[in-house]
């Protein structure tokens, strides 16, 4: 049985067409032993929950402490999942994101440099994630429309 590997999502609260095309071509190339780890919030990660739940895939959803802007479906499209604990913060739940994930797949809205990325939480998962030197692929779909 082959190992499971953990493959990370991070992205926006707003979706956009291109954003989807981006994410379900992700997902429809994961191999069937992939265990997607979502953070549990509106936007990508409510949307890559459903999808690979709907193509049989294993999601692990680590929702933050905060609940205000989780998906309030969370709990129906994973098959685990770690709630932060109490007290944490947006911060620690992108870390335990990232501590988890082989390899990470970014879905910013705008690029790192765009005013409104300036407290971008998808772009702290992505920064964490590129200095612990996992694999990171970024899809901005500012840049295609």
């Amino acid at each position: 049985m082959p190992t499971p590997t953990y493959v990370g999502f991070t992205g926006s609260r707003e979706m956009t067409e291109a954003t989807e095309w981006a994410i379900r071509n992700v997902i429809t190339h994961l191999p069937r032993s992939a265990i997607v780890v979502t953070g549990g919030c509106i936007g990508v990660d409510a949307y890559v929950a459903r999808l690979a739940t709907g193509y049989g895939l294993h999601v692990h959803t680590i929702p933050p402490a905060d609940r205000s802007r989780v998906d309030p479906d969370w709990e129906q499209h994973c098959l685990t999942c770690f709630p932060m604990p109490e007290g944490t913060t947006y911060k620690d739940r992108n870390q335990a994101i990232v501590d988890r994930a082989d390899r990470l797949y970014g879905f910013p809205r705008y690029s790192e440099a765009h005013p409104k990325s300036k407290r971008s939480g998808t772009w702290q998962t992505i920064r964490m994630a590129i200095k612990k030197d996992i694999p990171t692929e970024i899809f901005i779909p500012s840049e295609f429309e």
